[in-house]
């Protein structure tokens, strides 16, 4: 394998591929109507045009092209497809499904054996299963390459507070990365209707937070699922430049690389694979850890 830049190239039992990824940008990004939407989807299609010809997508905003100029054999197109549909639903990092990404696929092609005519065509191109799950190990390779996001999803919580513990209760849901949305006082009292966004991995024990710091003078609050949030922060950043070093401290040699300052992209990554069983790789500093501990009975 050979990874540079967003692009890969492989080879696997006879047959070489090459392709490139690139991030799409978000298409709701200061959107405010369907219209709009559309248009600019429509742009990024053109835009992808010039340079490929498309050849599948899915609801994910993720597309597949293939370079301007390049043929490949229907079979081979459609092992192709099978294999960036693969790399699409098990992304790279959390075994989740990938959100707008864009991959090219350069050109397949057979590789001649040692000693081969070179006066005759080359073999045909054989697909298969272990052809689908290479060609989606390139695409995974090549997308670590790339800017990585973590993208969570976030519940709109609802209830009212009196005005004399609003500010335990809006401390509670400012600790744990939420906003306040809406407050609405009721006429006549002097209880607030609170509407407010809360990511659902830090949702639990909230209720019990919640009515534990306003004494009870708060109600339960009730959650509906409210939309999927971008982190934009890179979990597998480390500090490299002069001056980063400086603010943040220097990077530990082994592991991910951790400076351990808090890393919410970083955390989400680690608490996902450690939930799936997928290897974590974190550093932990011991004090004294070159001491001998003795157990003895007596």
């Amino acid at each position: 394998w050979e990874v540079a830049g967003g692009s890969c190239k492989g080879a696997w039992e006879g047959v070489q591929a090459e392709l490139s990824v690139y991030p799409r940008r978000e298409l709701w990004d200061g959107v405010e109507d369907l219209e709009e939407y559309r248009a600019r989807r429509e742009e990024d299609e053109k835009a992808l045009r010039e340079v490929a010809d498309l050849c599948a997508n899915d609801d994910n905003e993720n597309w597949l092209g293939l370079r301007k100029g390049a043929t490949l054999e229907p079979h081979v197109l459609e092992a192709v497809k099978g294999g960036w549909r693969e790399a699409m639903r098990i992304g790279p990092v959390l075994e989740e499904e990938a959100w707008g990404v864009v991959t090219v696929v350069e050109g397949v092609s057979s590789i001649r054996e040692k000693g081969a005519d070179e006066s005759l065509p080359p073999p045909p191109v054989e697909t298969g299963g272990y052809f689908t799950s290479q060609l989606a190990l390139c695409i995974r390779l090549a997308s670590l390459t790339r800017p990585f996001r973590v993208v969570e999803s976030h519940v709109k919580c609802s209830f009212q507070s009196s005005l004399s513990s609003l500010g335990p209760v809006y401390s509670t849901v400012a600790g744990r990365r939420g906003r306040v949305i809406k407050e609405d006082m009721l006429e006549g009292t002097d209880v607030i209707s609170v509407v407010c966004s809360v990511p659902v991995k830090e949702t639990k024990g909230m209720t019990g937070e919640i009515l534990d710091r306003s004494s009870g003078s708060a109600s339960s609050p009730t959650m509906e699922f409210l939309c999927w949030t971008k982190i934009d922060e890179d979990p597998f950043w480390v500090p490299s430049t002069e001056e980063e070093r400086e603010l943040y401290g220097e990077g530990l040699l082994s592991g991910d690389a951790s400076t351990g300052m808090g890393s919410v992209a970083r955390d989400i990554v680690r608490s996902v694979r450690r939930s799936k069983g997928l290897v974590v790789r974190e550093d932990k500093l011991v004090d004294g850890a070159d001491k001998q501990r003795n157990m003895s009975r007596k």
